[in-house]
């Protein structure tokens, strides 16, 4: 689905984030849809997923939180994530002070690094976050965070990755509040094999739509 979005000229502080916002008809809630991956505007692949939760009546708030170095340079992920809580709590916070978005729960679909960062920021800030799906997740460097996140949270995890499987059932011991591990057959962890990248949405579609519901908020 090609999905038109009102691109936002996020300023947040001194980040200068951008962003893009979609708002449905009758939106039942908000999923801030974050790449912890991809550098640069929004991707193809992004819209590809926008799509499936704006055909399930959500709105969508898409970001991409890590600029693009200077230099071609190892970076230790764990020196980025600071940052990264701090913009996605900043995102979070704008949502909220959208009055298209009013009275909208508000759910965060994230991976890879940014999945991290997306269970650190629900651990900090349990009022801004209403549910979560986190797709091939750095649960890793969240593992501190994990007892104290409230919102409810599906673990989306490639079939084909024995060692991401192997970190979500860890996870899984650790967190408190409602979740669930979803595995994607015959996916690795980019979920580029055919129909794996629909299965996670559609997975994801389905947890938003039982958790991000106005009444609970």
């Amino acid at each position: 689905m090609e999905t038109s979005l009102e691109l936002l000229h996020l300023t947040l502080g001194d980040t200068g984030l951008q962003g893009a916002l979609a708002v449905p008809l009758h939106a039942r809630g908000l999923v801030v849809l974050i790449d912890g991956s991809v550098i640069g505007r929004a991707s193809a692949r992004q819209r590809t997923v926008a799509g499936y939760f704006l055909r399930n009546h959500h709105a969508v708030m898409m970001a991409n939180l890590l600029q693009q170095p200077d230099a071609e340079v190892d970076i230790d992920p764990a020196s980025l994530l600071p940052a990264l809580c701090d913009q996605l709590a900043d995102i979070l916070r704008f949502a909220r002070g959208r009055p298209e978005l009013a009275g909208l729960p508000t759910g965060i679909h994230a991976d890879d690094l940014a999945g991290a960062a997306a269970l650190r920021t629900a651990a900090a800030h349990p009022d801004l976050v209403a549910a979560l799906v986190l797709r091939a997740a750095r649960l890793d460097m969240a593992w501190a965070e994990l007892e104290r996140v409230q919102a409810p949270t599906l673990l989306v995890v490639p079939g084909l990755d024995v060692e991401a499987i192997a970190l979500a059932r860890d996870a899984d011991r650790h967190l408190r509040g409602p979740h669930r591990i979803e595995v994607v057959s015959r996916a690795t962890r980019r979920f580029e094999e055919a129909s794996a990248l629909e299965r996670a949405c559609l997975a994801a579609c389905d947890w938003f739509g039982q958790h991000l519901r106005q009444d609970e908020r």
